[in-house]
């Protein structure tokens, strides 16, 4: 995934956002030093399951299994997190042999992340099953 692209199971209100099941032999998310506001929220490239903008509804798991490498480069991103909203963040669970996160020297975030963000709901667990080598 590069250049901007999206997926995006987010709750904007009292319904809980999907749950997120992927799984690949090599993952690659780029965002290229690309970002998009959408509704005052702004995405790069990555994977999304959050509670945002006044929802009261939860945002749900993200589950994501790589058999072998997984790549956050540039600005992309796996989150979940309540963005002024009283809903919880999902919980987000990472499984890959070889992760690899690099920000290139941006400035904006890179990575994977739970977070509460101006508002009253919860971060969730983050869990990351990593097999022979972690870099950042």
């Amino acid at each position: 995934m590069y250049g901007g692209a999206i997926v995006d199971s987010s709750t904007w209100g009292s319904g809980k956002g999907g749950k997120v099941t992927i799984k690949a032999g090599d993952m690659l998310l780029d965002g290229h030093g690309y970002s998009l506001a959408v509704n005052g929220v702004s995405l790069t490239t990555g994977i999304y399951s959050e509670a945002v903008f006044g929802a009261t509804g939860d945002g749900n798991n993200l589950d994501i299994t790589v058999l072998n490498s997984l790549s956050v480069r540039d600005m992309a991103e796996i989150g979940s997190a309540t963005d002024r909203s009283s809903g919880n963040s999902g919980r987000i669970a990472v499984k890959a042999q070889d992760i690899l996160i690099d920000g290139h020297g941006e400035l904006d975030f890179t990575g994977i992340f739970s977070a509460t963000i101006y508002g009253s709901g919860n971060a969730n667990e983050f869990l990351l099953w990593q097999g022979d080598r972690f870099r950042f």
